[in-house]
């Protein structure tokens, strides 16, 4: 059963009706699509899908390259573009990158129950996907499916991605169509792809 939430505005009272209910629920999948979230609902979002009771294997954030700033609206690929920066728009600057601190929990907070992660379309960038890569790396981890389309990847963030491909063992698929990838890319994965590292113990195993 999938719960989706697609062009509408969604506030914290919301999102707290939603996670009352959903301990008595049979929703495994939770979808949220060009929301226009603010810093506070997005945050007691992603603490409350953690920490809550909930069945949610499958949660989707996708489209939401927006975060709304005393009612405007500013886009990470502002960052990207050079366009916000930390001295002459310092506010608007930081939020934006707490919220991706926030997004990041969703990979950094584990053991959790998330199996399949959809952050579509967000415009996120290489510095935060080599976050995500990077945390990937954790056994912990049980991440089986990530979608990072169209976030605005380049080969920079494309090496560390093969790092994890040698590490992490339940990754089954990762989507990166429509980023900003060359055939460097394609060779690190192709290298790295199905190639796991083995200590001495899994080797004479």
């Amino acid at each position: 059963p999938i719960l989706s939430f697609n062009n509408i505005l969604v506030d914290i009272n919301t999102i707290k009706i939603i996670f009352f209910l959903f301990p008595t629920s049979k929703i495994t999948t939770l979808k949220f699509c060009n929301n226009n979230f603010n810093i506070k609902s997005l945050e007691c979002l992603i603490t409350y899908l953690l920490t809550k009771p909930n069945n949610i294997y499958n949660f989707t954030y996708e489209w939401n390259d927006k975060i709304s700033i005393d009612g405007n609206l500013y886009s990470y690929e502002d960052i990207i573009s050079g366009k916000l920066n930390e001295k002459n728009n310092e506010k608007e600057f930081l939020i934006l990158k707490k919220s991706q601190e926030i997004l990041l929990n969703l990979i950094t907070k584990v053991p959790n129950r998330l199996e399949a992660l959809c952050l579509r379309g967000n415009l996120l960038g290489d510095e935060m996907a080599i976050k995500i890569f990077n945390d990937l790396k954790n056994e912990l981890n049980y991440l089986r499916i990530l979608n990072l389309f169209k976030n605005e990847l380049t080969d920079n963030c494309i090496k560390t991605l093969g790092e994890t491909m040698l590490i992490n063992r339940r990754l089954e698929e990762i989507n990166l169509g429509n980023n900003h990838l060359t055939d460097i890319s394609m060779n690190i994965i192709k290298i790295n792809y199905g190639k796991f590292e083995m200590n001495e113990q899994d080797l004479e195993e």
